[in-house]
Order: C-alpha cells, then structure tokens, then sequence
C-alpha cells in the first residue's frame, strides 16, 4: 500500500508542477525568459514543499517567490546571473578547465544586494543562495542534455 500512496503522491507533483516550462530551459540572457523559468521551478518547489509536515521549507520557497517577482529584486538577480555566467564563459576560454573558481561580485553588485535583501527585509545570503542554486540546476540540466 506505500508504493499506492508514493505512486499517488508524484501523479499529484507532476500535475501541479508544470514539466514542459521546465523542460525548456531559458537564455539566461534573456531576462524574462529566465525568470519564467525560475518562477516556474519555485512553483514546482511549492508542491514539493507542499508535501512535507514541516512549513520551514513553505516559508522559504515563498520568500524565494517574493523575490523572483519583485520587479527591482528581480534586475538584481538577473544581473548576478548574468555575471556568474559571463565568468563561467571566462573561465571556459582562459584554460579550458572545469574548475568551479570563486565568483566575487563588484563593490557595486554587493551593495545591490544588500539594498535589495534590506528592502525585502531578508538575508543577503539568501539572493546569493538562490542565484547560485538556479544556476547550478540550469548548468546540471544542460550538461545532461547535451551528453
């Protein structure tokens, strides 16, 4: 009877989580493209949480929500993605290397951050987090794609 009550339980995540938005994975260049998908995986995000006991993880992916549909948060985010990216195509054609190197925002971009994590009364840590975090699924899902 578990396997009937896992098996219920994922029909029920596949049908609020919508699989194609995913599935088509946006330009990171694109700002409204890549927000999309962001809002699209924090929906999904919501389902899964949506399943627990706790409202620990409820919390967090509405805040995370908050954030990505915040307009000024949201030029933010979309710049540190676009700086994480461009460092990533740096570091790619300086040696060919796939070595994970630190990425260190300008004077400017960590006083956005910290702006922005002020107005929206959260932690700085937590628009670094999710900016690293999306990237890292988008750069997973892309790797296994293409191989």
């Amino acid at each position: 009877m578990k396997w009937l009550k896992m098996l219920r339980l994922l029909l029920s995540l596949y049908r609020k989580i919508d699989m194609s938005r995913l599935a088509d994975l946006p330009d990171l260049k694109d700002s409204a493209d890549t927000k999309a998908w962001l809002t699209a995986l924090l929906e999904g995000g919501e389902a899964l949480a949506d399943l627990t006991k706790t409202d620990f993880d409820d919390q967090l992916v509405a805040t995370l929500q908050k954030v990505v549909a915040d307009d000024e948060a949201w030029k933010v985010i979309h710049g540190l993605i676009l700086a994480i990216i461009g460092a990533d195509e740096q570091d790619d054609e300086d040696d060919g290397s796939d070595d994970e190197d630190y990425i260190v925002f300008s004077p400017s971009q960590d006083a956005d951050i910290k702006a922005t994590a002020d107005r929206l009364g959260i932690s700085p840590l937590l628009i670094i987090t999710l900016i690293q975090a999306a990237v890292a699924i988008l750069k997973f899902l892309r790797e296994r794609r293409a191989g």
